[in-house]
């Protein structure tokens, strides 16, 4: 049996992979990828300083009062700047008050032994995620974000 150029192809992703070295300064790196002499993507990564404060980003600032809605909210260790430090490690404290509950906390650390259902999670590569339930009824949910050595952080999410 012939296996067409295309088949091959597709049975890997190698070739679509670009990686190259860069000698390390500190600043801005931007990849910019054109098609037929336009621009179409673009990426930039910017040096972090050091550790500052934590960002609190919802996927949302309302849910509904069902078992199944949760909010998503992303936890960041940022620079003065604003900017994610990748290399930030630091456990950040959690609290809930209002009309919910966290039912979950991560950071994606594959070979991390932290319990998803605690009040406290390390950051993985500047990085943790929080899940927000409601108890049910409408109401308002504050959650706060602490590390002594860190600015906190707190976001407003509604049960409606």
């Amino acid at each position: 049996m012939k296996v067409s150029p295309r088949a091959k192809a597709l049975q890997t992703t190698a070739d679509l992979h670009l990686a190259w070295d860069v000698p390390y300064t500190p600043g801005v790196l931007k990849a910019v990828g054109i098609r037929n002499g336009e621009i179409v993507a673009s990426c930039e990564v910017r040096t972090a300083g050091p550790a500052a404060g934590i960002r609190l980003t919802a996927d949302r600032n309302s849910i509904g009062t069902g078992r199944g809605d949760v909010a998503h909210v992303k936890v960041e260790i940022v620079d003065a700047a604003g900017v994610l430090v990748p290399t930030a490690h630091d456990a950040i404290a959690f609290e809930l008050s209002g009309a919910g509950r966290i039912i979950g906390i991560d950071n994606g650390q594959p070979d991390s032994h932290e319990p998803y259902r605690a009040s406290e999670r390390r950051a993985f590569n500047g990085l943790a995620l929080v899940l927000v339930q409601s108890f049910g009824r409408p109401g308002n949910m504050i959650l706060s974000a602490t590390e002594p050595a860190l600015a906190g952080a707190r976001i407003e999410i509604v049960a409606t």
